[in-house]
């Protein structure tokens, strides 16, 4: 063994230099590799004769060998980088032994005995003496590091010892880097994989309750007075399922910090007014919600729809859990600079073991076996998030099971708005007589949509694809177009691109209407060439809305090409 005149601690320092690899390396199992190599090196001969590194790979062992001095191929095989994973040995009959030795000085004679093929390649090569250290990455093994000496009666000693253990430690950084940026990329993959699960579960369940809300509309304005109760209880229940929907997109999209929110200086109590109307349904048959509030503008600066969804699903919890004959109040009250919104129930209160969870993801109390609640426990966890988002905090408080329960929001204020007398706008548009060209494959929901908007008064075309629309448009000439996106083989996209390439349509108003409904598919519509952009199922009175607003539009409109990123394939 040749004498080393490098002290200990300057080769500690070489192979930290060999182990500094950046991110991108880390994912790199050769750029890892030639790391660890180039560090074993750099503590040879001080370590010993031999060292290497084994990895665990799969159902294998990786082995990283350096050596002082030449090996033969017929002494170390070079396949021997792969071994077989025995249970009993764990990397190496050497480790098993310091494992169960446990002695800080592991002098281990390497014998070719029992049989094992490593031991007999130890022996092959000369080795007088093995000590194998395991790299610990967090609480699990990240594998092995062992050295062995091949001068006749060389022994590990404390220096060699130290010198293995702080290397060990060293070796075992980066592994575990390695370790986290892959658990990193995996819950990346993992997140991503979830979002897409949840815009296509959006668009799935959206497309069929497109026709059923559409059908009930037809159904009203047709017989007003029949089936009145079975058309509610078909509504009530559409509506439910599409604040699920919702709630599960919003969740994601919490998570992601994808929501950002529009502020605006707005009344409180306007936000309150809106909430109550929203969730009328819900209080039908019972005690109407008890209203206090003052009679003087509570200004905050919100988002107005997303603070009226917090007061919504305070309101419809309340609902939720306060059986008939008990009571719902709403509470509204400025307290300095801060706006106060409580609901306060005397419905059947939440357990102390479960307060502190209560606005946690998928958090719900205990149900019985019918869950008539309902519900998937999203509701408070997105009141907590978007209240949050208005810099404003939520709480929750109950005496018990079967006591009630206080919902309490608190808001920054801000100052009260200039007041600008706003010019008289011009009555609405009926929109009525217009020629609207419909396009969606599914026959239900474009065929009810196509029947109610003719029902309005509209001469409506129905085609199932962008070909049919293509070819309806000489003839036809609609003053505007509501088309699908997922339209087979060309879809509503490059349709909204064909249509905005032809002279005479690229002023023609074009609705995207769709069961995804996330803000990037609004973006990408509106990028498409597109005027608006609705996730079904949409209510007739909005989109009538938007229908009369988008043909009384006086400005021209310019050709917005999509980028080649939008574009379908």
């Amino acid at each position: 063994m040749s004498t080393d005149l490098i002290p200990s601690h300057c080769r500690l320092g070489l192979a930290v230099q060999a182990l500094a690899l950046s991110p991108q390396a880390l994912q790199e199992p050769q750029a890892m590799e030639a790391a660890l190599s180039r560090a074993l090196q750099a503590c040879l001969p001080a370590l010993g004769d031999l060292a290497w590194v084994d990895l665990p790979s799969g159902s294998h062992w990786r082995r990283i060998l350096v050596s002082g001095e030449p090996l033969g191929s017929a002494a170390w095989p070079a396949d021997s980088h792969r071994t077989d994973r025995d249970p009993s040995l764990w990397a190496s009959e050497a480790q098993r032994i310091v494992r169960l030795d446990g002695n800080a000085l592991a002098h281990v004679q390497a014998l070719a005995c029992g049989g094992s093929t490593h031991l007999q390649r130890l022996a092959a090569l000369g080795v007088h003496s093995l000590l194998s250290i395991p790299l610990c990455v967090g609480e699990e093994s990240g594998g092995a590091l062992s050295i062995a000496l091949t001068t006749p009666g060389a022994r590990i000693d404390e220096a060699r010892w130290a010198l293995a253990r702080q290397l060990a430690q060293l070796l075992a950084a980066p592994l575990g880097q390695q370790r986290l940026a892959a658990l990193q990329a995996s819950a990346r993959d993992a997140a991503q994989a979830r979002d897409e699960f949840l815009a296509v579960l959006g668009h799935e369940l959206r497309n069929p309750l497109a026709p059923i809300s559409t059908a009930l509309e037809l159904m009203a304005r047709r017989e007003p007075e029949r089936l009145l109760q079975e058309r509610r209880v078909i509504g009530r229940q559409v509506a439910h399922l599409s604040r699920l929907v919702d709630d599960l997109l919003d969740v994601s999209r919490l998570a992601r910090g994808k929501i950002q929110l529009r502020p605006e200086c707005i009344d409180l109590r306007s936000i309150v007014a809106r909430a109550l109307e929203q969730t009328a349904a819900a209080f039908e048959g019972r005690e109407p919600v008890q209203l206090v509030q003052p009679e003087c503008p509570v200004w905050v600066s919100a988002d107005a729809p997303r603070l009226t969804q917090v007061v919504s699903q305070l309101l419809l919890n309340a609902a939720k859990f306060t059986p008939p004959g008990g009571s719902v109040n709403l509470q509204l009250q400025r307290a300095g600079d801060h706006a106060c919104l409580e609901v306060v129930d005397t419905g059947c209160g939440i357990a102390a073991s479960l307060l502190p969870r209560v606005f946690d993801l998928f958090v719900q109390g205990g149900q019985a076996l019918d869950r008539r609640q309902g519900g998937l426990g999203l509701g408070l966890s997105l009141v907590r998030s978007l209240v949050e988002l208005h810099g404003g905090t939520v709480s929750a408080h109950s005496p018990g099971p079967s006591q009630g329960c206080r919902v309490h929001v608190q808001l920054p204020t801000c100052p009260a708005p200039t007041l600008a007398i706003a010019p008289q706008a011009a009555p609405a548009a009926s929109g009525q007589g217009l020629r609207i060209l419909v396009v969606d494959d599914n026959v239900d929901a474009g065929g009810t949509l196509a029947e109610l908007l003719g029902l309005l008064g509209h001469r409506v075309e129905l085609a199932a694809d962008a070909s049919e629309a293509l070819a309806l448009l000489p003839a036809f000439r609609p003053e505007l177009a509501i088309l699908d996106l997922g339209l087979p083989q060309i879809d509503g996209f490059e349709l909204a691109r064909r249509i905005r390439l032809q002279a005479q349509w690229r002023q023609l108003p074009l609705i995207a209407l769709t069961g995804y409904g996330t803000q990037a598919d609004r973006i990408r519509a509106l990028q498409a060439g597109f005027d608006e952009h609705v996730a079904k199922p949409v209510l007739i009175e909005p989109l009538c809305q938007i229908i009369d607003r988008l043909v009384a539009a006086s400005a021209p409109r310019t050709l917005r090409e999509p980028p080649a990123m939008f574009l379908a394939a």
